[in-house]
């Protein structure tokens, strides 16, 4: 009887520890497109000029800015989240993710330079997103 109080106990208390870490919402810092996307890039997703957007989830789609990073927040970290990235309007590359699947609440969106593929890092690995809180 008291094994099964103190096996109730310890899971309890790591339910404790890991309910808050499961709660809340996250950030996702839009970066600013390169103003030079080199060339090597597969068809499915070339793009010839810098007028991308990109749509979180049923939100309203944001143009990126060739300047300034975007802040885009009160993002669920416990839902699943659909990314719609569009090149003059045409749908162009979507993923999904989830923040339980980084470390951080805070992630980085970004085109690559180099492949012009849709990227998301946590925040701390990518300096050039500059969002402010």
């Amino acid at each position: 009887m008291k094994r099964k109080y103190a096996i109730l106990s310890c899971a309890l208390t790591l339910l404790s520890v890991l309910a808050p870490a499961q709660t809340g919402t996250g950030k996702v810092c839009l970066a600013p497109v390169p103003k030079v996307l080199k060339g090597y890039s597969s068809p499915e997703v070339q793009c010839g000029s810098l007028d991308f957007t990109v749509q979180i989830d049923d939100r309203v789609p944001i143009a990126l800015s060739e300047t300034k990073s975007i802040l885009v927040d009160k993002l669920d970290i416990r839902a699943r989240h659909t990314v719609v990235v569009r090149c003059d309007g045409k749908p162009n590359q979507t993923f999904r993710f989830r923040f339980a699947d980084y470390q951080s609440q805070k992630l980085c969106f970004f085109i690559h330079g180099l492949y012009k593929t849709a990227q998301l890092w946590e925040d701390k690995q990518c300096p050039w997103c500059k969002c402010r809180e």
